[in-house]
């Protein structure tokens, strides 16, 4: 094999070319570097780490920010501008001196002390951990009284109670014959790949602590049972392995026999929580929602939140350390399952459209530190993969990664949580307001992300996979935040004022959805379709999270709006919904049931929206003037509309009621309501609003009650 270019010698005669940033061991060594990426010429001779870090460059902290970013603080100053002369005429709100209220009780307090004053402790509004009979860290907020008890610290052992708990749960296991064992090679091959694959994304579980446990140097306080078993459950469905299914010749049963033996084992452990239930809670949570049981796996994601805050993780606990009642390494174990419980609550909460269990004002627990083991050590795929081990043995940043997928949640849902509240009073103007706050504190985030979090500058570069994913799900995100305001009318001055060239004007002035909104929507719904065709290059998509499913679904939904006839862009859209319907095809090896799930989703909107039993004939959708439209053979997304509700004469299954409007929904549209949006034919005015972010459930909900014959029910619904 030839020897990269980076490291072929120079022509006589030719200048070396200048670079304006070397990586991190050429600027340690004070030597020339080529900045080929992702290894120079170098360090491929000398066999050493390269990694460019651009955010310490400063020569290039002057760049010019993205057009994106600017526009985005354009719309948000032009807001801004519009708020103050509102206001202008009316007097400021400020409170009275009287009613100033001093942030009593705003540390929290776990001193041990005797001159405590009561009624301060009485009065204060943030409550302590405590350590109580079970031997746990637990938490107790102010407005319990258990609150003002300080325990006395015991000598028992605080882990015997879970210890009993886990014993009677692997007697009842086995007893009802779902205790499972399995050989030593097995178990280090399930392990390999949960740390490969799974821990690097969704990052619920602090490596070192685990793996000390897990050879026996602490009595097993961070590796239980039910730890393990929800590991093995999880990562049998990224295995081939045939051992694995309860059906050798299903893929669809893999894993299920440790699902089945971890279920009953939480079942025991939840009378005693520990911060290793907290952890398995979180992987079976998304293990179950795999075999299409969304009740279920909601269910576990909520326990696994409920018992976080029982043992406090979502609370600093500094000042424990302090006192010597944790080690910086359980503290930070602490942090890592919460931030990974904080993300699992977060994808449900999106994924399902329900409220989330994590408000931000509850929290106070820094994020991880970078634990130098997880976020130095080289990743390597597994053996078989697009790219050997040496190309892809760059540091993994676990850390780092876990660190900006938290924080990117955290911006995005904040925002979500109001614009998407059942009883959301918004106006149109308070929603765009979020919106455009929103998207650019995260677009601030997203372009101060250090250099090997970036996307590269070449497909054909290999990117670790948890990174690409993180990038997935920026742009999720973007599509979720701004889709509520993606009907949102664009005058056709406007829409000039914005095209970059007459052929723009013209495309986008017949485009009657052309607004900044539905633009960000589109962009970010074409970079998923993009990073999916980029992992499934590189990796294939057969070890993707199952994160990937919602991700994708959402992507799917922009693309097959700009499916419809009217869209001049209309051919570029179908292609992009190609890919993503692709990618949950492949999804269905690991993630099946959900996959499935989201398919038949597109299936049902593809044939509400253009009567179509299969997206692809979409291509076959000619362009039907408003007027013969039904001779044609076309029903428009406005018909699709008005019908909306029920199920057609011929039997054809039409979208969610429409006919009693909300608060929200009107104040999403901007104008005259709902039913006037219909009579336009407007199909976004039930599709995207903004209090029923999934709206796709109701007509899977009739579609199974007429396949089971309950057709009285959707009678009584019509009447």
């Amino acid at each position: 094999m030839s020897e990269p270019t980076a490291s072929a010698p120079q022509p006589e005669g030719k200048k070396r070319q200048r670079v304006s940033i070397a990586c991190l061991a050429c600027r340690g060594r004070r030597m020339r570097c080529d900045g080929q990426q992702p290894i120079c010429g170098s360090c491929v001779r000398r066999g050493t780490q390269c990694e460019f870090q651009h955010a310490e460059n400063k020569r290039r902290s002057d760049r010019p920010p993205s057009k994106k970013y600017v526009e985005s603080l354009q719309a948000r100053i032009r807001l801004l501008e519009a708020q103050v002369v509102s206001l202008g005429s009316q007097p400021p709100m400020t409170l009275p001196e009287t009613q100033s209220i001093e942030p009593e009780g705003a540390e929290l307090d776990e001193s041990t002390g005797d001159e405590q004053d009561p009624l301060a402790e009485l009065t204060g509004l943030v409550g302590r951990l405590n350590v109580i009979e079970d031997g746990q860290v637990h938490y107790f907020g102010s407005q319990s009284s258990y609150n003002l008890v300080r325990e006395p610290i015991r000598e028992a052992d605080p882990h015997e109670p879970s210890l009993r708990l886990q014993r009677q749960g692997i007697a009842a296991a086995a007893q009802l014959g779902k205790l499972v064992t399995i050989s030593d090679d097995m178990q280090n091959h399930l392990l390999d790949i949960y740390w490969r694959w799974q821990n690097p994304w969704n990052y619920v579980i602090h490596k070192g602590t685990f793996l000390r446990s897990f050879k026996g140097e602490d009595g097993g306080k961070y590796c239980s049972p039910l730890l393990l078993s929800a590991i093995f459950a999880i990562s049998a469905r990224y295995s081939d392995r045939p051992e694995l299914r309860s059906d050798p010749n299903d893929p669809n049963t893999a894993g299920d026999a440790f699902c089945e033996h971890a279920k009953i084992l939480l079942l025991y452990e939840s009378e005693a929580p520990t911060i290793t239930t907290v952890q398995a809670a979180c992987l079976l949570a998304l293990r179950i929602m795999s075999d299409g049981k969304e009740a279920l796996g909601w269910l576990y994601s909520g326990n696994a939140t409920r018992m976080a805050h029982n043992l406090g993780l979502n609370l600093d606990c500094s000042k424990f350390v302090t006192s010597g009642l944790l080690s910086e390494d359980e503290a930070d174990t602490r942090k890592v399952t919460w931030w990974g419980c904080y993300v699992v609550d977060k994808l449900f909460s999106l994924g399902l459209g329900r409220p989330s269990s994590t408000p931000k004002s509850s929290i106070t627990c820094p994020k991880p530190s970078i634990d130098n083991e997880e976020e130095y050590t080289p990743w390597k795929p597994t053996p078989g993969g697009a790219f050997d081990d040496s190309t892809l043995g760059v540091h993994s940043h676990i850390s780092s990664t876990a660190h900006h997928v938290s924080e990117t949640y955290t911006i995005a849902c904040e925002a979500m949580d109001m614009i998407y509240a059942i009883n959301s009073k918004l106006s149109p103007r308070e929603i765009e307001d979020i919106v455009t706050k929103a998207d650019v504190e995260l677009q601030s985030h997203y372009r101060a992300l250090p250099s090997y979090l970036r996307l590269p500058s070449s497909p054909k570069v290999p990117m670790l996979p948890h990174i690409c994913l993180f990038h997935i799900q920026y742009h999720a995100h973007l599509i979720l935040l701004h889709r509520p305001l993606m009907r949102k009318r664009k005058s056709r001055r406007s829409v000039s004022k914005s095209a970059s060239s007459p052929e723009d004007t013209s495309s986008l002035a017949d485009d009657e959805y052309a607004n900044e909104h539905m633009a960000t929507c589109r962009h970010s719904a074409a970079e998923i379709a993009r990073l999916l065709r980029v992992y499934k290059q590189q990796y294939t998509l057969r070890r993707i999270p199952i994160a990937a499913v919602h991700l994708c679904f959402s992507a799917v939904i922009i693309h097959l709006i700009d499916a419809r006839p009217s869209n001049p862009k209309r051919q570029l859209a179908i292609h992009h919904l190609q890919t993503c319907i692709d990618a949950l095809r492949d999804l269905r090896t690991a993630w099946c049931a959900w996959s499935d799930r989201a398919l038949r989703a597109i299936q049902l909107l593809a044939r509400e929206w253009y009567h179509c039993d299969d997206v692809s004939q979409l291509q076959h959708v000619n362009n039907p003037n408003r007027g013969g439209a039904r001779e044609a053979g076309y029903v428009s997304l406005g018909d699709l509309a008005m019908s909306a509700g029920g199920v057609a004469a011929g039997g054809q299954l039409m979208g969610p009621p429409v006919a009693s409007p909300g608060a929200a929904v009107e104040s999403t549209m901007g104008n005259t309501g709902r039913e006037q949006a219909v009579a336009e034919g407007d199909p976004l005015a039930f599709l995207f609003d903004a209090s029923m972010p999934d709206q796709y459930t109701d007509t899977l909900v009739r579609e199974w009650l007429a396949e089971s014959g309950y057709d009285d029910m959707l009678n009584m619904g019509n009447q």
